[in-house]
């Protein structure tokens, strides 16, 4: 089965931070054991972890983003190159709370770069080729704001 096109993360989409309900932590933890809330301040690391996490994003949908958001965020979805979420290609930046988020093509292309070396020599140099086409496709696409929907 082919790889989709895109996947998903979750952003705040208004100003005071990014932050699940007690609702969402509630049925997050009755569902999975991977996370517990145990109200420690290493936690809000823990849940802001969580905002790429396909089950984290489908119990969002489920919930819906009022009943899944706390008190300060309005959490939606955004779609992002599935190349740019497995390989971690992208950076969330905030204003007072506020995220958006951006593709880091110089990490993407420094990425391929690092694969090259490490390869042998016997290696096609047409999958990287493939893969450089591809996230110069996707750059071109992103600076042409075919990545401003949300899906």
């Amino acid at each position: 089965m082919a790889e989709p096109k895109y996947a998903y993360i979750l952003i705040n989409t208004s100003y005071g931070g990014f932050g699940f309900s007690d609702t969402f932590k509630t049925e997050w933890v009755k569902l999975y054991s991977d996370v517990k809330d145990n109200d420690d301040d290493s936690m809000d690391d823990k849940w802001e972890n969580l905002r790429d996490d396909e089950r984290a994003i489908a119990l969002v949908d489920k919930l819906g983003s009022n009943v899944a958001s706390d008190g300060y965020a309005r959490l939606a979805k955004r779609h992002i190159p599935t190349l740019f979420h497995k390989n971690k290609w992208y950076v969330v930046s905030d204003y007072d709370g506020l995220e958006s988020f951006e593709l880091n093509f110089k990490l993407a292309y420094e990425n391929i770069l690092d694969k090259m070396k490490l390869v042998s020599s016997d290696t096609p140099v047409s999958e990287f080729q493939t893969m450089y086409n591809e996230v110069k496709q996707m750059e071109m696409d992103w600076y042409n704001s075919k990545y401003d929907q949300v899906l």
